[in-house]
């Protein structure tokens, strides 16, 4: 009796990519939802309601131990790849955990889970064996272009909703209600705005180059440096094939930079949020919306707390007060070297070309991780076999 229940749940759950599908479709929709009162919140200027937190850790931890489990029982036909990326992840914040709950007068695991080590060892390390074990029970891609394109029409209806903006006015479409900066992402997350709208983009050139550029509107208008630099790279990489072509681009924009002291005050004058920000924080202030702040903090501590220990595993920041919103960097001060290599090999092995690598690069310089997003992205690169080389 016992082995047929197991058996039953292993087929019709764990190994069900029609299990999976609906999970994910609930998780999708779930933080869309929450981050859609976010705005709300915004508006309101009130903090987000704690039962919404607790749904979403909820979540998190169904799907994370579904995944989990369903990896136990495809162990043998997981990737080792994905397994060992996982286990490194996992094993250097243990380590990272128990050093510090030993030394620490003031740990609190509750603490952990729910802003510190723990938790964004789930947020990393959930895409790694969720996809892990997606790519094997997904294998004919059905669920997959599911999925995508649900994806896709959600963000067709937002460019509609951005669109209807310039007509209404509304601010809750803005990407910062309540503010003066300027910027539209329908009713997403801006962070999202612009992340799927460039899968789509790049997806859609090669086949409707018109509807593609439809998928263009997000980036344009979104107010933020990830959809000017989503924009920069789809030019870089996708439109642009000669590799001497790229080679000049790429010179002439370093040059620019390195001028932007002489050209940035005209720039910046139209926007009193940016004027603002040059006169209180200066050129690199603008170019970095503020994050070079956050990276000389990040730098005095971890220059301070310099060890082997904390160079090969991190460990040398606890909590998000230290998010520093430059995924490599954030990486590197929670897991360390080895922590930073194995990421960076996961999604080496994730993308099938350069073209793939926009909406990562976009979203790993403005600080945009989220679980959902490398997900989807991993679906993305699951659903194009063919492997461009430029």
């Amino acid at each position: 009796m016992l082995k047929r229940l197991i058996h039953s749940a292993r087929v019709n759950v764990f190994e069900s990519a029609r299990f999976f599908y609906t999970g994910l479709i609930i998780f999708i929709v779930h933080l869309f939802l929450r981050r859609f009162m976010f705005k709300f919140f915004d508006i309101w200027g009130v903090e987000e309601f704690l039962w919404l937190k607790v749904i979403t850790y909820v979540l998190y931890a169904l799907v994370y131990i579904i995944a989990l489990i369903s990896g136990f029982f495809l162990r043998k036909k997981v990737e080792p790849f994905f397994l060992y990326c996982w286990l490194i992840i996992v094993s250097i914040s243990i380590f990272n955990e128990i050093v510090y709950a030993k030394n620490s007068h003031s740990y609190s695991f509750l603490f952990s889970l729910t802003e510190g080590q723990i938790y964004y060892t789930l947020v990393f390390s959930l895409p790694i064996i969720f996809l892990g074990v997606w790519k094997e029970i997904d294998c004919n891609l059905l669920y997959t272009n599911k999925i995508l394109k649900i994806i896709e029409n959600m963000v067709l209806i937002n460019i509609l909703l951005i669109l209807s903006y310039f007509v209404f006015g509304l601010p809750f479409f803005e990407s910062y209600p309540n503010s003066s900066r300027f910027g539209v992402s329908g009713f997403m997350y801006r962070g999202y705005s612009v992340f799927f709208s460039v899968i789509f983009l790049i997806q859609n050139w090669n086949l409707n180059k018109i509807k593609s550029l439809i998928f263009l509107i997000p980036l344009l208008v979104s107010g933020t440096k990830m959809g000017i630099l989503a924009i920069a790279l789809f030019i870089f990489f996708v439109i642009i094939k000669s590799f001497t072509f790229r080679t000049v681009l790429g010179l002439v924009c370093g040059l620019a930079i390195i001028k932007s002291p002489s050209w940035m005050p005209g720039f910046v004058s139209k926007s009193s949020f940016w004027s603002n920000v040059l006169d209180s924080h200066g050129i690199w202030g603008v170019l970095f919306s503020l994050r070079d702040q956050k990276i000389l903090e990040f730098w005095e501590i971890f220059s301070e707390n310099i060890s082997l220990k904390t160079f090969l595993f991190g460990g040398t920041t606890r909590y998000s007060q230290l998010w520093v919103e430059v995924v490599p960097i954030d990486i590197l001060s929670w897991f360390g070297l080895v922590g930073l290599t194995t990421m960076f090999l996961f999604h080496v092995k994730l993308l099938l070309s350069w073209e793939k690598t926009v909406p990562l690069f976009s979203a790993f310089a403005a600080g945009f991780f989220g679980p959902l997003a490398i997900i989807i992205l991993g679906l993305w690169c699951f659903s194009s076999k063919k492997i461009n080389k430029y």
